[in-house]
């Protein structure tokens, strides 16, 4: 187990003992929840880490018998209703539908890659249906709060656990959601947040705020230099933005004093922001902010291929819209194999505008796989999905934490199966009304 991952600075047994304390966890889970079908299908999309840290095979399978899972609760449910206030999220899907299947057949994709990608948008699609659903059931919902809750919780425990095995931050093994690849320990636990503030209705305690600490631990141990920054902009908005509450001026003092000290603490945790490239290392702004910049905007000194940030290839994506004159790739992509099943070594030497397949936002990952007409698709489905939340304000926060994500960050929040999870439940469980239905899910 975990003897397919490749972590820096980490070894197979270190990766090996930390999927014990995994396996046990989702044992555990299991176990509390067996009495439920529907319970131990939602803790499937949780564990995507360990069933992909045993072999390609079973995470295959793993794919497999989730998408067959989603079919099952269709059959059984029947959550998706034909109804006008449903229109434009059916709409975009059938086109996301039909672009994705057109753009994959045209570029010769394989069929076990094309299934990969585009299973979880459908399961994404009847997810948020399901939730519908469950939101109408004061008990289930309630029973869904305590799950997430601790599969919450439980990620920060795996958190605590990978630094004490490891001894330090690693990118890749987040919880039990990835094993490969640590952007969602960025998203994790804004989300995870958001979650709580939901759950809570806006009303957070002692407890709360020390479970809120853990969620930007999960962060630290991942390596996240964005969750310094994201986090306490998040939290504001929770707390005061959406509720339309002015910030008390012992707040404002405090926060004149927290912020600064927040970005600090950030930048020495941090052994990228720091010129010692260490925990605790010195502070140095000047470091930090020529760091940020290549970061962001990229390399653009005498080199036959200049090294772009983040923010550059999304300015790439949108450029090109503009003013180049578009051709078939621009329109269809090349295929999602180049960006899905390719390393970075690979990524490098396929000659795309941007050398570095990191700097590859999730806007410039759609277009390199199903180009602009892909982009168009997305975005018409992730926003038709937003869009239905009727809290103009929580409306206003989720839009542009997506945006940002996609636009400037790695764009897995839709992608990837927790997290996806995560903001269908904020975009449904936020929204002020409940879809009155007359079938409860039963065990």
């Amino acid at each position: 187990m975990g003897g397919n991952l490749n972590i820096w600075a980490t070894s197979a047994a270190q990766i090996n003992l930390y999927f014990v304390f995994v396996l046990i966890s989702f044992i555990y889970l299991l176990v509390k929840n067996r009495n439920s079908s529907f319970f131990i299908y939602i803790l499937l999309f949780f564990y995507v880490g360990l069933f992909s840290a045993f072999s390609k095979g079973i995470f295959d399978l793993y794919k497999i018998v989730l998408t067959a899972l989603t079919a099952y609760w269709i059959y059984r449910l029947n959550p998706i209703k034909m109804q006008s206030k449903y229109f434009f999220i059916i709409l975009s899907f059938i086109i996301f539908t039909i672009t994705f299947l057109f753009t994959a057949f045209i570029n010769n994709d394989y069929f076990t890659i094309s299934f990969s990608q585009y299973s979880r948008f459908f399961i994404f699609f009847v997810i948020f249906f399901i939730f519908i659903k469950v939101k109408a059931d004061p008990e289930l919902t309630n029973k869904l709060n305590k799950l997430i809750f601790d599969i919450l919780f439980i990620q920060i425990l795996l958190s605590i656990i990978k630094v004490l095995i490891i001894g330090g931050p690693r990118e890749s093994l987040v919880g039990s959601i990835t094993s490969q690849g640590g952007a969602a320990a960025t998203s994790l636990p804004i989300l995870g947040f958001i979650f709580l503030w939901i759950k809570n209705k806006g009303v957070l305690n002692r407890k709360d705020w020390f479970f809120i600490i853990g969620l930007i631990f999960i962060g630290f141990a991942g390596a996240k230099r964005a969750i310094w920054f994201i986090m306490p902009i998040t939290i504001a908005a929770f707390m005061y933005y959406i509720p339309k509450k002015s910030i008390p001026t012992k707040y404002v003092i405090q926060i004149l004093v927290l912020v600064p000290l927040v970005f600090y603490l950030g930048v020495r945790l941090s052994p990228t922001l720091n010129p010692d490239h260490k925990i605790w290392g010195r502070f140095d702004l000047q470091h930090t902010l020529d760091y940020a910049e290549y970061y962001s905007v990229g390399d653009f000194d005498e080199e036959e291929t200049p090294t772009r940030g983040r923010v550059n290839s999304t300015m790439l994506v949108f450029e090109d819209l503009f003013t180049k004159k578009l051709e078939k790739e621009d329109w269809f992509g090349h295929g999602l194999r180049f960006i899905f099943a390719s390393s970075f070594e690979e990524f490098k030497e396929m000659g795309f505008d941007i050398s570095h397949k990191g700097s590859a936002t999730g806007i410039y990952q759609t277009l390199i796989a199903n180009g602009y007409l892909g982009i168009f698709s997305f975005l018409f489905f992730s926003l038709s999905l937003l869009f239905y939340n009727n809290v103009f304000r929580i409306r206003v926060v989720l839009l542009l934490l997506f945006l940002w994500e996609y636009l400037f960050y790695t764009g897995i929040m839709f992608r990837d199966y927790a997290l996806a999870v995560l903001i269908i439940y904020a975009i449904v469980f936020s929204s002020r009304s409940a879809e009155l239905t007359p079938d409860k899910i039963q065990n």
